[in-house]
This record gives structure tokens, C-alpha cells and sequence, in this order.
């Protein structure tokens, strides 16, 4: 497997522009959360999108909106947080 790297520099208040051409094969469009993880015992970082469960394939689904938006899910939510009762 061969690698493929970028270059990419720090600027003055620690932000780094992401290479188009990686922004587009990865999928990372403007909003997108990534995440660094160290490798301890080599120092090598590993980027990655983060998994946001609310993301379907209809755009990302605000979870607390909804709630305050629409009665019946803070039915389901009121039953959440309350058990349903059958212990």
C-alpha cells in the first residue's frame, strides 16, 4: 500500500488548510468534524471524520430540535428518562 501524503501549513493562530483534492476524496465539506488521534509510540497523527449518529442520508438530523419541535418525541423522551415502567 502505497502512502500519500500532504503538506499543509500551521498558521499564526494554529489553523491548517486541508488540500482540496483530500477534502474531496474524503468527503469533508464545510462543517465537517474530524478528529486527531496520537500514535504514542511513533508520534504520527491519524485524521478521521467524526461519527455523528444523527447524520442520515437526508442531512444531519438535529435530534434537539425536534424535541422542543415536535410533541410526540418528547412523549418518547419523557419515557426515556422515566423507564418504561416494567421493571
Amino acid at each position: 500500500m502505497q502512502k500519500q501524503g500532504y503538506v499543509m501549513k500551521v498558521s499564526q493562530k494554529g489553523q491548517i488548510t486541508l488540500p482540496a483534492e483530500l477534502r474531496k476524496k474524503e468527503d469533508w465539506n464545510p462543517g465537517t468534524l474530524l478528529t486527531i488521534e496520537k500514535d504514542q509510540k511513533h508520534s504520527n497523527f491519524k485524521i478521521s471524520k467524526k461519527v455523528n449518529l444523527y447524520d442520515t442520508d437526508f442531512g444531519n438530523y438535529d435530534f434537539q430540535s425536534e424535541l422542543v419541535n415536535n410533541p410526540e418525541l418528547s412523549e418518547v423522551k419523557s419515557v426515556g428518562n422515566e423507564g418504561w415502567g416494567f421493571e
